[in-house]
């Protein structure tokens, strides 16, 4: 492929204005007429599609249990953080949890002092980062070919079901992506700026936000970046571009940034730097010891889906990369490299999670998004802009009849009949909708195809926000929290067998002991002393004098692993209750002093 250097462009397509290094000024349009840089005539589509965007990013974030593990953990770190005015140092369930850098954390520590430790506050960090992402798109696909394109680019990401059910949940990832983004949009507007001193300001906003995007989730911030950026100045040979770059002042606004964080915490944890660095970034990159392999083509699938129903614009996209526009090739082509190397770069990883391609969306969208400028351009799609958009169309009808069908209760183990009701109608409207897009696509109704797409996808995500309390119900411990609230009495003890229910700690806000388990807390428990470890990480052995005590105690343990419970001689009181595959039992002694309540479902298997 050749992609075209400054040097070819000028001689072919001389530019209306130059910046200093011969790069088209961003003020100018780059392939676009000025009337399409100009405000797009405002339509009812417009002005509907921004309500919606906001009610599906912000509605209901509350309504949702806290989902495990993930959900959890995340909210259980800043609330420890707030309980023990420690800022600087992550602790999860009581012990040093140095996974993860802390900017999320303070973010929802801050969340959770405005509107109260709860669902609300333990998601609307990446809510808002997630909309922040969406005028980032809005941002790159106007510099490219106007605003209608911009807005297209967010209405792409922002009806993507993998970007908004991320920016939905309690996940670092959205952070990451996030900050990630804005470091490689801040680079892309900054080497097109034709003012050296807003260009520079653009610069140093790069290495600010890298500085975040390592604050977010560790070295990744830097890594893919800056790999990103010198493949692209190397593929595009502008070495130029190295000469605008504040060699100074950008690193040191970059440490001014990262560097305090990790500094505080290798003087205050001498153990940090070998767990943070090499334990959480090397080792879980090149071994598989975090339990997480996946083939090397694991994470196509996952865009494909989750860009649905926008996955054939993606591919429709391909050849903007090397046709067209010099200025807007150039573009296309930086989008392209940018999506590529993170699916790349993830999958030669031996540790792989869906997640960790959130990043990708945002270039993804934007490429769907000049693909249909290139289409309203040419006044009639192309071929492959076509029959993309119809594949992508019929799958997403596929899926969203296959989700009615579920919705409808035809498959009881994942839904019950009748507790998706509200699911139905935007299920059904979805799947239509995009029939009827498919339809549309095949004919070359290139606006029609598009406004029926949006409105399935709408719909599809709008399903998902309704649905998602039932993955709550089934995946969290908020009613087991419940019923414990109303039995805890001082003295009284909950400890979990077996496992760790991340969410009962923050429900409860209290500290959670677990019995014959280390997991994700192995290292952490290691730094504890050792009558400390006994007391809140006990084998079977050291806890049973506990269990036989005089002292109320609750057990939550898995129904899958009773058995084990019981061969290892803990037999089981009265079950308080269940949810989520998880059984809460009272111990002898709580049974005895009443303060058990009646089974309510007969006594355990």
């Amino acid at each position: 492929m050749q992609v075209e250097t400054p040097e070819r462009s000028r001689a072919t397509n001389p530019p209306a204005a130059l910046t200093p290094d011969g790069e088209a000024a961003a003020s100018v349009p780059l392939g676009a007429s000025p009337a399409q840089l100009g405000a797009p005539p405002v339509s009812w589509a417009w002005l509907l599609a921004v309500p919606v965007v906001l009610a599906l990013f912000l509605g209901g974030l509350g309504r949702t249990s806290l989902v495990e593990p993930d959900e959890g953990r995340y909210a259980d770190i800043p609330s420890e953080m707030l309980a023990s005015g420690d800022l600087v140092t992550p602790r999860l369930n009581g012990v040093l949890y140095f996974e993860k850098p802390p900017l999320y954390y303070w973010l929802e520590a801050a969340a959770m002092r405005l509107v109260g430790r709860n669902e609300t506050a333990a998601r609307l960090p990446s809510a808002l980062l997630g909309l922040a992402g969406l005028s980032l798109a809005y941002g790159l696909g106007r510099s490219l070919a106007g605003r209608q394109a911009g807005a297209t680019a967010a209405l792409l990401a922002g009806t993507a079901p993998l970007y908004l059910v991320l920016a939905r949940v309690n996940t670092i990832d959205m952070t990451a992506s996030f900050f990630l983004s804005l470091t490689l949009a801040c680079f892309w507007w900054s080497h097109r700026r034709p003012d050296a001193g807003k260009r520079q300001l653009l610069w140093l906003a790069t290495f600010a936000a890298a500085g975040l995007a390592v604050m977010s989730k560790g070295l990744i911030g830097v890594v893919l970046p800056g790999g990103i950026i010198a493949a692209y100045v190397l593929a595009t040979w502008q070495w130029r571009l190295l000469r605008q770059v504040p060699w100074l002042a950008g690193p040191l606004v970059f440490l001014a940034v990262a560097a305090p964080w990790h500094l505080v915490m290798a003087r205050r944890h001498p153990s940090f730097l070998w767990f943070y660095f090499v334990h959480e970034h090397f080792l879980r990159y090149a071994t598989p010891e975090a339990g997480r392999w996946q083939p090397a083509w694991f994470f196509l699938p996952v865009l494909a889906v989750g860009l649905l129903p926008w996955s054939g614009l993606v591919v429709a996209a391909a050849p903007l990369s090397w046709k067209g526009d010099p200025a807007r090739r150039r573009g296309a082509f930086f989008l392209a490299l940018w999506a590529l190397v993170i699916v790349a770069f993830f999958s030669a990883s031996q540790s792989k999670l869906a997640t960790y391609v959130l990043p990708a969306v945002l270039p993804l969208a934007v490429l769907g998004a000049l693909a249909l400028a290139a289409a309203r351009e040419a006044e009639r799609p192309s071929a492959l802009l076509r029959w993309g958009t119809a594949a992508g169309a019929l799958l997403f009808a596929l899926l969203a009849a296959a989700g009615l069908w579920v919705a409808l209760g035809r498959v009881p183990k994942l839904v019950p009949p009748g507790a998706a009701g509200m699911a139905t109608v935007p299920l059904a409207v979805a799947a239509v909708s995009a029939l009827a897009g498919v339809v549309a696509a095949a004919r070359g109704r290139r606006r029609g195809a598009t406004a029926l797409l949006a409105v399935a996808a709408a719909c599809w995500c709008g399903a998902l926000v309704l649905l998602s309390p039932l993955v709550g119900e089934r995946r969290s411990a908020d009613r087991l929290a419940d019923l414990l609230r109303r039995r805890l009495a001082r003295g009284a003890e909950v400890v979990a067998f077996g496992g760790f229910p991340e969410s009962l700690g923050f429900y409860l806000q209290r500290r959670i002991p677990l019995v014959s388990y280390h997991g994700e807390l192995d290292w952490g428990a290691s730094q504890l002393s050792q009558a400390e470890r006994r007391r809140y990480f006990p084998s079977t052995p050291e806890f049973l004098p506990r269990w036989r005590s005089p002292q109320p105690t609750y057990l939550v343990v898995k129904d899958a692993l009773l058995r084990r419970m019981r061969a290892e001689g803990i037999e089981p009181g009265p079950l308080l209750g269940e949810q989520g595959g998880r059984l809460l039992f009272a111990n002898p002694a709580a049974a005895a002093a009443g303060a058990a309540a009646p089974p309510a479902a007969g006594s355990p298997p």
